[in-house]
């Protein structure tokens, strides 16, 4: 019996925890020369806290919001709201840059305990790396609570959010039925601690977790 579910859950993370096949875009407020483009400057009189990706509500802790042109059918990228307008981050505020992927609907409950076990492998660790090879991973530390599985990583593939950035917080759960997975990290010139990195998953874990159990009342709200 363990052996099916340890096999069926590392399949489910090789799917789309690494992305869903979803490619990152280049992101132009990285470059600290470069000014606001007139695309920035529109976005920011249309600050996004919440959408729907795959059916399922996505809400942003205070302050964060997500980047419209990252939104896919599956993906989205959740950064400082000051940070997609050039604006100067606020120091109270934890400058990290946030993914949210939705993955399959679940056929059964989520298992944490047999995901946990399936990422310290060497499938789990390709499907946790950027690049697909379970060398570039070092899984340095999970965390289980609560129906949710807390990864802490080092990832040696090529970064987008820039090179020093090689350790992030990941976290797998199940909201509506569907797996969900987030991660925490640096970007660009902003680094950010191992506690902080957490404690942010866990804040943006709460926020998905609340709006989807809100009543079909506020439907109009994640579009």
């Amino acid at each position: 019996m363990f052996t099916w579910t340890f096999k069926r859950w590392a399949v489910a993370i090789a799917v789309f925890v690494a992305g869903c096949g979803e490619t990152e875009p280049t992101f132009a407020f990285l470059s600290p020369e470069m000014g606001p483009s007139a695309e920035d400057r529109a976005l920011a009189q249309r600050p996004l806290e919440r959408t729907r990706l795959s059916g399922i509500r996505v809400a942003t802790p205070e302050g964060y919001c997500i980047d419209r042109r990252t939104r896919a059918p599956t993906f989205a990228m959740v950064f400082p709201c000051a940070t997609l307008t050039r604006d100067p981050v606020p120091a109270s505020m934890t400058n990290a840059a946030m993914r949210v992927t939705i993955g399959p609907e679940l056929s059964t409950g989520f298992d944490a305990s047999a995901i946990e076990n399936a990422l310290d492998t060497a499938p789990g660790r390709a499907a946790l790396s950027r690049s697909g090879r379970a060398d570039d991973v070092t899984l340095l530390e999970t965390i289980r609570r609560e129906g949710v599985v807390y990864a802490y990583i080092r990832d040696r593939a090529e970064n987008p959010m820039g090179a020093a950035h090689d350790t992030e917080w990941r976290a797998i759960t199940s909201v509506g039925g569907r797996m969900v997975s987030l991660s925490a990290s640096g970007y660009g010139q902003s680094a950010i601690d191992d506690d902080d990195g957490l404690r942010l998953l866990e804040q943006l874990l709460v926020s998905i977790t609340a709006a989807n159990k809100q009543g079909g009342g506020l439907s109009d709200l994640f579009r």
